[in-house]
């Protein structure tokens, strides 16, 4: 093929792609966009004085479903002008936001949370918790056992995040009552779940903490053992001023979240308000 012919083919790829891209996009539907890193949002009728629904959660899982199924609900349309989804590192929540109402959702477990805002339930209330979770050691290696022994030569990965109960506190917690010491290098650290799980894949790490959950995404066998059989996945805080219509909005946002943990059996506990009213 010529330079002229190699070019105007890689033309017509680029023009139909971007078509069918502008034949996605309809008039009068919100348009979601990827503000920054860790940020994405969507502006459903920037005419309305409406507020904007902020939801803050703790990583990427399923933001694209997550915004896609909010920006498109009639109860969050009737009520917000604009949605935003954001995932900053755990260490930065504060209470001057969740005291100045910024967030309407905030994705973290009971404990973290009470600690950054001791007197949360004035503003805020339990929409969801997801607990019977169990999280295991998983490694490519056979015979995976935690003894400093089989340890002496691994890496395992954690994240960089100091309250992250399952891939920090539980994993650490976990070696310190087997009495294992490991080395700095040892302990690789990793800004999100997503490059955590890419490492493991790709054998930069021996060992890291995760759901039953994490078997299924793998290519490859690989072994576990338990740490713990009914960890606090997560818990979702809703604050007291929202609609009761969005309550559920977010409830049905969620569904993509929760198919993911299906393979650990949860426990989906929704407090008796939010049953009566969303189911």
């Amino acid at each position: 093929m010529s330079p002229k012919h190699y070019w105007l083919a890689v033309f017509s790829i680029i023009s139909i792609v971007f078509c069918g891209f502008l034949l996605l996009i309809r008039p009068g539907q919100a348009q979601i966009e990827l503000d920054r890193y860790d940020q994405v949002s969507c502006i459903i009728d920037e005419t309305a004085e409406l507020p904007t629904f902020t939801f803050l959660t703790a990583s990427s899982l399923d933001v694209d479903k997550i915004i896609n199924s909010l920006c498109h609900h009639p109860a969050i349309q009737a009520s917000y002008s604009k949605v935003k989804v954001l995932w900053p590192p755990r260490e930065s929540l504060s209470a001057e936001p969740l005291l100045n109402g910024e967030y309407q959702v905030v994705w973290s477990r009971e404990q973290n949370f009470a600690g950054v805002l001791p007197n949360y339930k004035n503003y805020f209330k339990t929409l969801i918790k997801v607990d019977g979770y169990k999280v295991y050691w998983y490694s490519h290696q056979p015979n995976l056992e935690l003894t400093q022994a089989f340890l002496q030569d691994k890496k395992i990965g954690v994240l960089d995040s100091k309250v992250s109960h399952s891939h920090y506190i539980l994993p650490l917690s976990s070696l310190k009552q087997a009495n294992i010491n490991l080395a700095t290098e040892q302990i690789v650290h990793y800004p999100d779940g997503l490059s955590l799980y890419a490492a493991f894949r790709h054998g930069e790490v021996d060992m890291i903490s995760s759901g039953a959950w994490l078997e299924s995404s793998l290519q490859r066998p690989v072994h576990k053992l338990l740490i713990d059989d009914n960890a606090v996945a997560f818990s979702l805080f809703i604050s007291l001023d929202t609609p009761k219509l969005a309550q559920c909005a977010m409830l049905e946002a969620m569904k993509p979240v929760y198919s993911v943990f299906e393979r650990d059996l949860i426990h989906l506990n929704l407090p008796d308000d939010v049953k009566e009213l969303c189911y």
